[in-house]
Protein backbone atom coordinates (compact mmCIF):
# COMPACT_ATOMS: atom_id res chain seq x y z
CA UNK A 1 0.00 0.00 0.00
CA UNK A 2 1.31 3.43 -1.11
CA UNK A 3 2.09 5.77 1.60
CA UNK A 4 0.92 9.23 1.65
CA UNK A 5 4.51 10.50 1.61
CA UNK A 6 5.48 8.16 -1.54
CA UNK A 7 2.62 9.19 -3.17
CA UNK A 8 3.61 13.06 -3.14
CA UNK A 9 7.03 11.91 -3.85
CA UNK A 10 5.64 9.97 -6.83
CA UNK A 11 3.85 13.17 -7.90
CA UNK A 12 6.98 15.33 -7.40
CA UNK A 13 8.95 12.94 -9.52
CA UNK A 14 6.24 12.95 -12.31
CA UNK A 15 6.37 16.52 -12.66
CA UNK A 16 10.00 17.42 -13.11
CA UNK A 17 9.92 14.43 -15.88
CA UNK A 18 6.39 16.13 -17.70
CA UNK A 19 7.68 19.64 -17.46
CA UNK A 20 11.30 19.89 -19.18
CA UNK A 21 10.65 23.68 -19.05
CA UNK A 22 10.84 23.72 -15.19
CA UNK A 23 14.37 24.08 -15.62
CA UNK A 24 14.80 25.84 -18.56
CA UNK A 25 12.83 28.53 -16.22
CA UNK A 26 15.16 28.05 -13.03
CA UNK A 27 18.06 29.24 -15.71
CA UNK A 28 16.42 32.17 -17.03
CA UNK A 29 15.98 33.63 -13.07
CA UNK A 30 19.32 33.48 -13.00
CA UNK A 31 19.93 36.01 -15.72
CA UNK A 32 21.12 39.56 -15.67
CA UNK A 33 17.50 41.44 -15.18
CA UNK A 34 17.03 39.11 -12.21
CA UNK A 35 19.93 39.99 -10.27
CA UNK A 36 19.89 39.43 -6.40
CA UNK A 37 18.13 42.51 -4.37
CA UNK A 38 18.72 41.73 -0.33
CA UNK A 39 15.41 41.14 1.06
CA UNK A 40 15.16 41.07 4.89
CA UNK A 41 11.45 39.58 4.86
CA UNK A 42 9.54 37.59 2.19
CA UNK A 43 6.39 38.68 1.07
CA UNK A 44 5.06 38.29 -2.62
CA UNK A 45 1.70 38.86 -4.78
CA UNK A 46 0.25 37.19 -7.67
CA UNK A 47 -1.95 37.90 -10.41
CA UNK A 48 -2.99 35.89 -13.59
CA UNK A 49 -4.26 37.15 -17.25
CA UNK A 50 -4.93 36.09 -21.07
CA UNK A 51 -7.41 33.95 -20.36
CA UNK A 52 -10.24 35.28 -22.83
CA UNK A 53 -10.64 33.96 -25.98
CA UNK A 54 -8.74 36.75 -28.20
CA UNK A 55 -5.39 36.16 -26.09
CA UNK A 56 -2.84 33.66 -27.59
CA UNK A 57 -0.73 33.90 -24.00
CA UNK A 58 -1.67 33.13 -20.47
CA UNK A 59 0.73 35.12 -17.50
CA UNK A 60 1.33 34.73 -14.81
CA UNK A 61 3.18 37.31 -12.72
CA UNK A 62 4.33 36.98 -9.21
CA UNK A 63 6.11 40.00 -7.66
CA UNK A 64 8.51 39.23 -4.56
CA UNK A 65 9.66 42.11 -2.46
CA UNK A 66 10.96 42.92 1.06
CA UNK A 67 7.70 43.14 3.82
CA UNK A 68 9.79 46.36 5.35
CA UNK A 69 9.97 48.18 2.13
CA UNK A 70 9.64 51.89 3.38
CA UNK A 71 7.67 54.29 1.50
CA UNK A 72 5.00 52.24 -0.58
CA UNK A 73 2.44 52.20 1.72
CA UNK A 74 2.37 56.25 1.61
CA UNK A 75 3.03 56.52 -1.70
CA UNK A 76 -0.06 53.95 -2.80
CA UNK A 77 -2.43 55.99 -0.63
CA UNK A 78 -1.34 59.35 -2.53
CA UNK A 79 -1.63 58.07 -5.62
CA UNK A 80 -5.12 56.92 -4.86
CA UNK A 81 -5.62 60.32 -3.57
CA UNK A 82 -5.02 62.03 -6.74
CA UNK A 83 -6.23 59.97 -9.26
CA UNK A 84 -9.76 59.91 -7.24
CA UNK A 85 -9.56 55.76 -6.58
CA UNK A 86 -10.12 56.00 -2.97
CA UNK A 87 -12.35 52.60 -2.87
CA UNK A 88 -11.58 51.30 -5.87
CA UNK A 89 -9.78 48.14 -7.31
CA UNK A 90 -6.32 49.24 -9.25
CA UNK A 91 -6.36 46.76 -12.38
CA UNK A 92 -5.53 46.74 -15.96
CA UNK A 93 -8.91 46.65 -17.33
CA UNK A 94 -9.63 50.14 -15.42
CA UNK A 95 -7.14 51.82 -17.48
CA UNK A 96 -8.94 51.72 -20.90
CA UNK A 97 -8.89 54.81 -22.01
CA UNK A 98 -6.35 57.36 -22.65
CA UNK A 99 -7.31 59.87 -20.31
CA UNK A 100 -6.42 57.51 -17.79
CA UNK A 101 -2.81 57.25 -18.16
CA UNK A 102 -1.86 60.37 -15.56
CA UNK A 103 -3.22 58.36 -13.18
CA UNK A 104 -1.36 54.87 -14.44
CA UNK A 105 2.02 56.97 -14.47
CA UNK A 106 1.10 58.00 -10.60
CA UNK A 107 0.71 54.92 -9.73
CA UNK A 108 3.43 53.05 -11.52
CA UNK A 109 5.79 56.12 -10.26
CA UNK A 110 4.83 54.92 -6.52
CA UNK A 111 6.80 51.25 -6.97
CA UNK A 112 10.06 52.90 -6.76
CA UNK A 113 9.55 52.27 -3.10
CA UNK A 114 9.09 48.37 -3.69
CA UNK A 115 12.39 46.20 -3.43
CA UNK A 116 12.20 43.18 -4.71
CA UNK A 117 11.21 40.98 -8.66
CA UNK A 118 8.87 41.12 -10.57
CA UNK A 119 8.71 38.36 -12.84
CA UNK A 120 5.81 37.78 -15.43
CA UNK A 121 5.71 34.31 -16.70
CA UNK A 122 3.91 34.32 -20.56
CA UNK A 123 2.36 30.85 -21.57
CA UNK A 124 2.17 30.17 -25.23
CA UNK A 125 -1.45 28.70 -25.50
CA UNK A 126 -0.55 26.50 -28.53
CA UNK A 127 3.12 25.68 -26.61
CA UNK A 128 0.65 24.99 -23.38
CA UNK A 129 -1.39 22.65 -25.15
CA UNK A 130 1.00 20.10 -26.40
CA UNK A 131 2.62 19.38 -22.54
CA UNK A 132 1.11 16.38 -20.34
CA UNK A 133 -0.78 17.49 -17.07
CA UNK A 134 0.69 18.58 -14.39
CA UNK A 135 -2.00 18.38 -11.77
CA UNK A 136 -1.62 15.70 -9.14
CA UNK A 137 -3.99 12.20 -8.72
CA UNK A 138 -6.62 11.46 -6.52
CA UNK A 139 -4.39 10.35 -3.35
CA UNK A 140 -0.95 12.57 -4.05
CA UNK A 141 -2.16 15.31 -2.71
CA UNK A 142 -4.96 15.77 0.03
CA UNK A 143 -7.67 17.94 -1.73
CA UNK A 144 -11.04 19.24 -0.13
CA UNK A 145 -12.33 21.12 -2.72
CA UNK A 146 -14.19 19.58 -5.51
CA UNK A 147 -11.85 20.31 -8.95
CA UNK A 148 -12.69 20.25 -12.25
CA UNK A 149 -10.01 18.86 -14.25
CA UNK A 150 -9.11 22.17 -16.15
CA UNK A 151 -9.36 24.21 -13.02
CA UNK A 152 -6.69 21.82 -10.68
CA UNK A 153 -4.37 22.04 -13.50
CA UNK A 154 -4.41 26.03 -13.70
CA UNK A 155 -4.17 26.05 -10.04
CA UNK A 156 -1.17 23.48 -10.07
CA UNK A 157 1.03 25.66 -12.59
CA UNK A 158 0.27 28.64 -10.41
CA UNK A 159 1.80 27.19 -7.81
CA UNK A 160 4.44 25.41 -9.49
CA UNK A 161 5.71 29.12 -10.70
CA UNK A 162 5.28 30.67 -7.78
CA UNK A 163 7.01 28.00 -5.84
CA UNK A 164 9.95 28.85 -8.41
CA UNK A 165 9.94 31.82 -7.12
CA UNK A 166 10.15 31.49 -3.64
CA UNK A 167 12.62 28.57 -4.20
CA UNK A 168 15.06 31.20 -6.54
CA UNK A 169 14.33 34.30 -4.10
CA UNK A 170 13.13 33.66 -0.95
CA UNK A 171 14.33 30.24 0.51
CA UNK A 172 15.63 30.15 4.08
CA UNK A 173 13.75 33.04 4.79
CA UNK A 174 11.64 32.83 8.13
CA UNK A 175 8.00 33.79 7.15
CA UNK A 176 6.68 34.39 3.61
CA UNK A 177 3.41 35.10 2.60
CA UNK A 178 1.42 35.02 -0.44
CA UNK A 179 -1.25 37.06 -1.91
CA UNK A 180 -3.35 36.68 -4.71
CA UNK A 181 -6.59 37.86 -6.10
CA UNK A 182 -9.47 35.62 -5.28
CA UNK A 183 -9.80 33.79 -8.58
CA UNK A 184 -11.43 30.13 -9.51
CA UNK A 185 -8.28 28.51 -8.48
CA UNK A 186 -8.69 29.87 -4.45
CA UNK A 187 -12.65 30.72 -5.26
CA UNK A 188 -13.39 29.84 -1.77
CA UNK A 189 -12.08 28.85 1.70
CA UNK A 190 -11.69 25.29 1.06
CA UNK A 191 -9.89 25.62 -2.45
CA UNK A 192 -8.07 28.86 -0.93
CA UNK A 193 -6.30 26.30 1.68
CA UNK A 194 -6.01 23.31 -1.15
CA UNK A 195 -4.33 26.13 -3.27
CA UNK A 196 -1.77 26.66 0.00
CA UNK A 197 -0.99 23.01 0.38
CA UNK A 198 -0.06 22.61 -2.82
CA UNK A 199 1.87 25.39 -3.09
CA UNK A 200 3.96 24.18 0.02
CA UNK A 201 4.14 20.84 -0.99
CA UNK A 202 5.84 22.41 -4.27
CA UNK A 203 8.04 24.91 -2.45
CA UNK A 204 9.56 21.68 -0.36
CA UNK A 205 10.30 20.10 -3.94
CA UNK A 206 12.19 23.11 -5.47
CA UNK A 207 13.40 24.84 -1.99
CA UNK A 208 16.69 24.25 -1.16
CA UNK A 209 15.92 25.55 2.36
CA UNK A 210 12.06 26.04 3.39
CA UNK A 211 10.90 28.66 5.27
CA UNK A 212 10.27 28.41 8.63
CA UNK A 213 6.86 29.88 7.62
CA UNK A 214 4.64 30.16 4.87
CA UNK A 215 0.96 31.47 4.37
CA UNK A 216 -1.32 32.20 1.78
CA UNK A 217 -4.26 34.69 1.37
CA UNK A 218 -6.54 35.97 -1.20
CA UNK A 219 -7.39 40.25 -1.43
CA UNK A 220 -11.00 39.39 -0.35
CA UNK A 221 -10.15 39.43 3.14
CA UNK A 222 -8.23 42.48 2.78
CA UNK A 223 -7.92 45.43 5.82
CA UNK A 224 -9.72 48.90 4.73
CA UNK A 225 -7.07 50.39 3.61
CA UNK A 226 -6.48 47.83 0.90
CA UNK A 227 -3.09 46.65 1.01
CA UNK A 228 -3.24 43.09 -0.61
CA UNK A 229 -5.45 44.68 -3.36
CA UNK A 230 -2.80 47.25 -4.25
CA UNK A 231 0.59 44.78 -3.62
CA UNK A 232 -1.68 42.29 -6.12
CA UNK A 233 -2.18 45.16 -8.94
CA UNK A 234 1.27 45.48 -9.49
CA UNK A 235 1.56 41.79 -11.47
CA UNK A 236 -1.87 42.40 -12.44
CA UNK A 237 -1.44 45.40 -14.44
CA UNK A 238 2.15 43.46 -15.36
CA UNK A 239 0.42 40.48 -16.81
CA UNK A 240 -1.88 42.10 -18.58
CA UNK A 241 0.23 44.12 -20.31
CA UNK A 242 2.47 40.97 -21.20
CA UNK A 243 -0.90 39.13 -22.74
CA UNK A 244 -1.61 41.94 -24.82
CA UNK A 245 1.77 42.41 -26.62
CA UNK A 246 2.61 38.89 -26.97
CA UNK A 247 -0.55 37.96 -28.54
CA UNK A 248 -0.35 41.11 -31.33
CA UNK A 249 3.35 41.20 -31.62
CA UNK A 250 5.69 38.98 -33.69
CA UNK A 251 9.56 39.23 -32.59
CA UNK A 252 11.35 41.61 -35.02
CA UNK A 253 14.76 39.19 -33.99
CA UNK A 254 16.51 36.42 -31.87
CA UNK A 255 19.91 36.55 -30.06
CA UNK A 256 21.77 34.31 -27.42
CA UNK A 257 21.54 35.55 -24.30
CA UNK A 258 23.69 34.56 -21.54
CA UNK A 259 20.75 32.20 -20.23
CA UNK A 260 19.38 30.84 -23.46
CA UNK A 261 17.76 32.86 -26.18
CA UNK A 262 15.85 36.14 -26.04
CA UNK A 263 13.38 37.63 -27.96
CA UNK A 264 13.33 41.22 -28.93
CA UNK A 265 9.44 42.57 -29.77
CA UNK A 266 9.24 46.16 -31.47
CA UNK A 267 6.93 48.51 -29.52
CA UNK A 268 5.04 50.01 -32.38
CA UNK A 269 0.71 49.46 -32.28
CA UNK A 270 0.05 49.30 -28.79
CA UNK A 271 -2.39 51.52 -26.78
CA UNK A 272 -1.75 53.63 -24.26
CA UNK A 273 -2.16 51.62 -21.22
CA UNK A 274 0.34 49.00 -22.44
CA UNK A 275 2.72 51.45 -23.84
CA UNK A 276 3.00 53.10 -20.43
CA UNK A 277 3.24 49.55 -18.55
CA UNK A 278 5.80 48.70 -20.62
CA UNK A 279 7.77 51.41 -20.63
CA UNK A 280 7.75 51.39 -16.67
CA UNK A 281 8.43 47.80 -16.96
CA UNK A 282 12.05 47.99 -19.36
CA UNK A 283 12.52 51.32 -17.97
CA UNK A 284 14.64 52.27 -14.80
CA UNK A 285 14.58 49.70 -12.73
CA UNK A 286 15.24 51.63 -9.35
CA UNK A 287 15.18 48.62 -6.58
CA UNK A 288 12.74 46.61 -8.52
CA UNK A 289 13.92 44.08 -10.91
CA UNK A 290 11.27 43.17 -13.87
CA UNK A 291 11.81 40.19 -16.23
CA UNK A 292 9.61 38.94 -18.77
CA UNK A 293 9.46 34.96 -19.35
CA UNK A 294 8.23 33.32 -22.67
CA UNK A 295 7.25 29.72 -22.98
CA UNK A 296 7.00 29.40 -26.17
CA UNK A 297 7.96 27.55 -29.81
CA UNK A 298 11.18 29.02 -30.73
CA UNK A 299 12.36 30.03 -34.23
CA UNK A 300 13.07 26.38 -34.84
CA UNK A 301 9.99 25.14 -34.25
CA UNK A 302 11.37 23.91 -30.66
CA UNK A 303 9.92 24.37 -27.17
CA UNK A 304 11.87 26.77 -25.53
CA UNK A 305 12.00 29.24 -22.70
CA UNK A 306 13.13 32.73 -23.34
CA UNK A 307 13.64 36.24 -21.90
CA UNK A 308 12.15 39.00 -23.79
CA UNK A 309 13.34 42.29 -24.60
CA UNK A 310 11.83 45.07 -26.30
CA UNK A 311 14.29 47.56 -28.99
Amino acid sequence: MTTPFEALETFRNQLREAQPWIGQVQRALIGPRSADVPLSSGLMASDYAGYHRESNFVSYAYLIVDSQTHGWDMARRTARLLAGIQNRRVAYKGFRTSARSVDLYAWLDATKFLKGHLVVFAFSKQFARTLPKISPSKGQVELRAKWKDQALEDATRKALLGSLMIARYLSGYGAVNWYSDEDDAVANDMASDDFRKLASNLVATFSPQLPTHFGFGTTERDCVHLYREDICSIPDLAAGMASQILSRMTPSRWTVGRNGMVRHLNLDALDSRTEVIASWFWGSCHSLEKTLISIDFGPCGNPDVFQVEFD
